[in-house]
Order: structure tokens, then sequence, then C-alpha cells
């Protein structure tokens, strides 16, 4: 397990580069970010020869996704999986805008009617309780993004706010998690769980 802080300055520069080689106005920072992380993990997991699909397994919210949109009182974690995919060697030579402009592009195709659908499919599931749509391992990757919940807006007690909101997840191989960064200044921290040759490489800037 480590933790990555990206400062905002940081973010905006990979949307902009993200924007110049995907050639797409509607990238967004997070699109950037993932794709960054999506290469870099690849690489440092030694993928680089390997014709072995690799998989970014995406958290979705279904709350706007829906038509009418969930109200912010419902309660509940509305989520599903969806995921870009490609050959080892082929994520590990992918440009920042070729990959971030697939993020948003398999983003931008769950619609409200497409995500009825996957609802109408699932409501209809011989076995709901097994259904799970993605994986862990050296191949995969799989991202929840915490971004814009207030985390550090909330009032436990009084008026005491959080100084630092820190994710509980499964220390398996491939989890990322994204969310909103105690510092203030627009950047994003990043959960990562990899293997430790992994993230050795990783935090030794092989994958810069």
């Amino acid at each position: 397990y480590t933790q990555l802080h990206f400062t905002g300055a940081k973010l905006s520069k990979l949307q902009t580069v993200a924007r110049e080689t995907g050639c797409r106005s509607d990238i967004s920072r997070l699109d950037a970010l993932l794709a960054h992380l999506w290469i870099a993990i690849t690489r440092a997991r030694g993928q680089a020869a390997s014709s072995r699909p690799t998989f970014m397994n995406l958290s979705l919210g279904t709350r706007p996704r829906v038509c009418p949109a969930l109200p912010d009182t419902f309660i509940g974690s509305p989520l599903f999986l969806t995921h870009v995919g490609g050959a080892g060697s082929s994520v590990c030579r992918a440009v920042l805008g070729e990959a971030a402009s697939r993020i948003r592009g398999t983003i931008k195709g769950f619609t409200a009617d497409a995500v009825g659908a996957m609802l109408h499919d699932a409501a209809y599931e011989v076995s709901p309780q097994r259904l799970w749509q993605a994986f862990l391992g050296s191949e995969h990757t799989i991202v929840t993004s915490w971004l814009r919940l207030q985390l550090y807006e909330v009032d436990f007690v009084g008026g005491d706010k959080p100084r630092y909101v820190h994710a509980v997840l499964p220390k398996m191989d491939g989890c990322v998690q994204v969310m909103d960064s105690a510092v203030g200044e627009g950047g994003m921290d990043v959960a990562l769980y990899l293997d430790e040759v992994a993230t050795e490489r990783l935090l030794d800037g092989v994958c810069s």
C-alpha cells in the first residue's frame, strides 16, 4: 500500500496534455489521472512485452445516470462497473490522451437509457448475489472515486471537522481509490494497492 498526492497544478497539466493528444475537449482531470495511473501501473507490472489483455475497471455511480436522477436523500451506494482494456504492450505504449479518450468514451456511453437497460437486466438475473463485473490481480486494476463527496465538510461533533480522511479497503493487488485532498489546493489523493515489486518500480520512477 502507498498513497500518492497529485497537486491541482499537476492534474491540470495532465488534463491539458490528455486533451491535446487525445483530441477530446471533454477529458476531465480524473480521466487524465486514471489514464496516467493505468499506463504507469501496467509498466510497473512488467507488461511492456505482454500480448495478454490488461483492464482498468471503473466504478460508476448511477445517481446522476438514471432518469429521473436519484435524490441526495437516497440512502445506498448504487454503483456498477465497466472497464477499458487492451494488450499490456499497447497500454504501456499508449499516449496519455489516447488512454484518457478511451476512458471518457466508455463513461459517456452510460446514458440514462443504457443504465436503465442494465438495471432491467440485473433485475432478472438468476443469481444476483453472484453478479460481479470486475476482477483483481496482475492484469486488472479497479478504481473507485470518492471525489466531490465533501468529506472534509462533515460535522461530527459541534462544528469539529475531519483533519484527514483515509479509506479502508482490502489490501488486494490492483485496488485504486481516489479522493479529494485535505491540502485544499485542488489536488487529489490516490490510495494504491499493488504487489511489492510493482510498487517499488512505480515509486522509483521506472514508469514515469
